[in-house]
C-alpha cells in the first residue's frame, strides 16, 4: 500500500495542471491600466499540478491551490494582476537564512523540506522532483511578497496570494514554512530606509515564531501578533517575550474565539499598537485558519468576521498613510479561498478600486 501510494503521488506531480490557470496572457496586456490592481501571483504558486491537491489532504489539510482559486475569481471579474517573474534567488535567501540551512535544503531537499511541511512521505521522492514542486512555489511566492512591498509603497497597498510563512526561521524550516519571506521583506525595506520602522501584524491563528527570533535584536521591527496561545507552535515560548503586542487567546473544548470576542480585541488594542509603535510600513499576515471550522486554527470567527478583520487593518493603515503589504499565510479549510476572494473584493471598494 505504501509503494502504491508513492507512485500515486509521484505520477499525480508530473501531470501538467490546467485548472486555476489564473489570468491568461495573450489577454493580460489589453487589461485597462484603471483595471489593475497591486495584487501579485503566478500559476507557479500552486505546489504540484493537478491531482496533488486530493492526494496530500491525506496527510495534510493545507489547499495548495488557494491562490490559484483567488485568482481565477479576480480574473473572472477582468481584474489584472502583477506577474511574478521569477524565484527569489539563492543569493537571496542567504540575507535571511544561515549557509548551513540553505545547503541542507538543496543537498539533501526530500528528507528535510518532508520534515518542515510535515508530510513523511514526501522524504520517498527524488530531491529534484520535491524541489520542482514543493520548494520552487515557496520561493516563488517569496518572490511575490518581495515584489507586493515594493508594490505597497508605490500604490499604498498590496496582496500576495500567498507567502506569509511567518514559521520560517534563519536557520531552519518548520510549520509548513521554508523561507522567511516576511523579514526578508522587512530586511530589504529597512535596507533602504535605515531610520524607518517596519510593523508585523500577524493575525495567523499561530504565533509567528520565526520572524520573531529573525528580529530578535531589531529594534526597528515592531511584531503585533493575536494567536491561539494553547496551539502550535508550543516550542520558543521564550520568543513570545520578542511580541511586542502579544495577544494569546486560549482555544479548545469550552473556549469561543468568535467575532465579538476577536474583533473586539483588535478594536481594542490595534489602532493603540500602531499609535505607539509609528511604524513607516506595514506587513499584515492575514491567515484564514482562525475560520469557524478550521481544524488547525481552533478559533471560531466567521467568514464575515475575517472580512471586517482585513479591513480594520487596511483602514488603520491606509487612514495613516502607511503602506501595507497583506499576504494570505494560513488557512486550512476548502471555504478558505471563497473567504479571502470575498475579503478582497470589500478591500478594494476600501482603497477605492470597485464600488459597493
Amino acid at each position: 500500500m505504501k509503494l502504491l501510494y508513492h507512485l500515486m503521488l509521484v505520477s499525480s506531480l508530473l501531470v501538467q495542471c490546467t485548472e486555476y490557470a489564473g489570468i491568461d496572457k495573450k489577454n493580460l496586456a489589453k487589461v485597462p491600466d484603471n483595471f489593475r490592481l497591486p495584487i501579485v501571483y503566478n500559476a507557479d504558486y500552486a505546489m504540484g499540478p493537478f491531482g496533488t491537491t486530493t492526494l496530500l489532504k491525506f496527510v495534510h489539510p493545507f489547499d495548495v491551490a488557494k491562490a490559484s482559486k483567488v485568482a481565477a475569481h479576480l480574473h473572472r471579474a477582468y481584474w489584472g494582476l502583477a506577474n511574478v517573474p521569477a524565484e527569489t534567488t539563492h543569493k537571496e535567501l542567504l540575507e535571511v537564512h544561515t549557509p548551513e540551512y540553505i545547503a541542507l535544503l538543496e543537498n539533501h531537499t526530500a528528507a528535510a523540506v518532508a520534515k518542515i511541511v510535515e508530510i513523511p512521505p514526501l522524504a520517498k521522492l527524488p530531491n529534484w522532483l520535491v524541489d520542482r514542486y514543493v520548494l520552487a512555489p515557496m520561493r516563488r511566492q517569496t518572490a511575490g511578497t518581495l515584489l507586493a512591498a515594493q508594490l505597497a509603497l508605490k500604490h499604498g497597498w498590496a496582496i500576495n496570494l500567498g507567502g506569509g510563512f511567518h514559521h520560517a526561521k534563519p536557520g531552519s524550516g518548520e510549520g509548513f514554512c521554508v523561507y522567511g519571506d516576511i523579514q526578508l521583506a522587512a530586511k530589504r525595506y529597512l535596507d533602504a530606509h535605515p531610520m524607518h520602522k517596519v510593523m508585523i501584524i500577524d493575525l495567523d491563528a499561530h504565533r509567528g515564531n520565526g520572524h520573531a527570533q529573525a528580529f530578535i535584536n531589531e529594534p526597528r521591527v515592531t511584531i503585533f501578533d493575536v494567536y491561539g496561545g494553547n496551539n502550535y507552535p508550543q516550542q520558543d515560548l521564550e520568543l513570545c517575550q520578542r511580541i511586542d503586542f502579544n495577544f494569546p487567546l486560549d482555544i479548545g473544548p469550552g473556549t469561543c474565539i468568535d467575532d465579538a470576542v476577536y474583533l473586539g480585541l483588535l478594536q481594542r488594542s490595534l489602532a493603540q499598537a500602531i499609535e505607539a509603535a509609528k511604524p513607516d510600513f506595514i506587513i499584515y499576515n492575514a491567515g484564514t485558519d482562525i475560520l469557524i471550522g478550521d481544524r488547525l486554527g481552533g478559533m471560531k470567527v466567521s467568514a464575515q468576521g475575517i472580512i471586517k478583520r482585513d479591513a480594520m487593518v487596511f483602514h488603520e493603515a491606509l487612514t495613516r498613510s502607511i503602506p501595507v503589504v497583506m499576504l494570505l499565510s494560513g488557512g486550512y479549510t476548502d471555504e478558505s479561498n471563497e473567504v479571502i476572494s470575498a475579503s478582497i473584493d470589500n478591500l478594494l471598494v476600501l482603497t477605492g478600486k470597485a464600488q459597493a
